[in-house]
């Protein structure tokens, strides 16, 4: 039986994405962005510090908060400027 709290969750369209591009100002931007191209959660976000990101090699190294792993993925090239 399904729980009725259970919702199917579509992925944004790229009209969306840039809507809220758009509407989005200052570090909050760069936040929206970030999400958008990584899938991770703000939070995860957020709590990036300088080392986890390696410009040289365009990775992102994130420590979950969730389940405590740690992730490495490719940085988006927009994600750098």
């Amino acid at each position: 039986m399904k729980s009725k709290h259970i919702r199917s969750v579509k992925p944004l369209t790229s009209e969306q994405c840039a809507r809220m591009l758009a509407a989005a100002e200052g570090e909050m931007r760069g936040l929206v962005l970030a999400a958008m191209t990584t899938g991770q959660r703000i939070c995860d976000i957020v709590r990036l510090k300088r080392g986890d990101l390696d410009l040289s090699k365009g990775m992102i190294r994130f420590s979950l908060a969730k389940t405590g792993r740690e992730l490495v993925l490719p940085m988006d090239p927009r994600l750098r400027g």
